[in-house]
C-alpha cells in the first residue's frame, strides 16, 4: 500500500485488528481511525506517516497495542495515548518527537512494554512514571532525558530489560535498582551518572546478562561492559 491512510476505514465498524506494517503510507493520521472505538491492535510500524500524534487516541480505550515504530511522526506525546488498558507502546524511531512524557502516563497501569528509543526526549521523567509497575520492557536509548533516577525506580520490580543509554541522565544510581531482582538487561552508558557501584551495591548480587555504565564515572562497578569517551557507545 502507499498514499495516505484509508479513509474509509470506519466502515470496518466492529474491526479489533489493524496490521498496516511495512508499507508506503505518507501523510498524517486520518481522523477516520478514532472512530473505531473496538480497535485493539493498531500497527503502523515501518512506513512514513508525518505529523503529530493527535489527541484523538483518547477514544480509542479498547487499544491493547500501538505500535508506530519507524515513522517520522513529530511534536509532543498527547496524555490521550495512556489508559489503563494499554499493554504496549512502541514510539521509537520517529525521529522528530520532542518534550517528554506526559503526567497522564501515570495512567497506563497495564503496561508492559514501552519504547520510545531515537527521538528528542527531553525533559525529566514524571513522578507517575513510576506507577507503571507491570512493565518488563523500557527503551529510552538515545534521547535526551535529563534528571536522577529516583528511590521510585525500585517499584518496577517486574523489569527483565530497561535501555537507557545515550541520555542525559545524572547522579548516583539508587540502591533500589537491586530490587529490579529479575532484570536482565540495563545499558546504563553514554549518560552523567556519578558515584560507584561496588560488590556492595544492592544491584551487582542481582545475576543480570548485560550491564553497561562509564567506567570513567561510576567507579568502581560491576558492569559487565563498560565505555570511555572514546568509544563507541551507539548500541542498546
Amino acid at each position: 500500500l502507499n498514499g495516505t491512510f484509508p479513509t474509509n476505514v470506519c466502515n470496518a465498524t466492529a474491526l479489533r485488528d489493524l496490521v498496516l506494517t511495512g508499507n508506503e503510507l505518507t501523510g498524517g493520521l486520518s481522523s477516520e481511525i478514532f472512530c473505531l472505538n473496538t480497535l485493539e491492535l493498531f500497527d503502523l510500524a515501518s512506513n512514513s506517516m508525518t505529523g503529530t500524534l493527535p489527541t484523538h487516541f483518547g477514544r480509542l480505550q479498547n487499544l491493547l497495542i500501538l505500535d508506530l515504530f519507524d515513522n517520522f511522526f513529530s511534536g509532543t506525546i498527547p496524555g490521550e495515548i495512556f489508559h489503563p488498558n494499554l499493554l504496549y507502546l512502541d514510539l521509537s524511531f520517529q525521529f522528530e518527537l520532542n518534550g517528554g512524557f506526559p503526567a497522564d502516563i501515570g495512567k497506563a497501569t497495564s503496561t508492559t512494554l514501552l519504547a520510545v528509543s531515537q527521538n528528542f526526549l527531553e525533559t525529566s521523567l514524571p513522578p507517575s512514571f513510576y506507577n507503571l509497575t507491570q512493565l518488563t520492557y523500557l527503551d529510552l536509548f538515545d534521547n535526551i532525558f535529563p534528571g536522577q533516577l529516583p528511590p521510585e525506580v525500585g517499584l518496577l520490580s517486574n523489569m527483565e530489560a530497561m535501555f537507557l543509554a545515550s541520555n542525559s541522565f545524572s547522579g548516583v544510581l539508587p540502591t533500589e535498582l537491586g530490587l529490579l531482582t529479575i532484570i536482565e538487561s540495563l545499558t546504563a552508558h553514554n549518560n552523567n551518572f556519578t558515584g560507584s557501584m561496588n560488590a556492595s551495591h544492592p544491584f551487582c548480587a542481582i545475576p543480570f546478562a548485560e550491564f553497561t555504565l562509564d567506567c570513567l564515572e561510576v567507579t568502581p562497578n560491576c558492569a559487565t561492559q563498560c565505555f570511555t569517551d572514546a568509544q563507541d557507545p551507539g548500541f542498546t
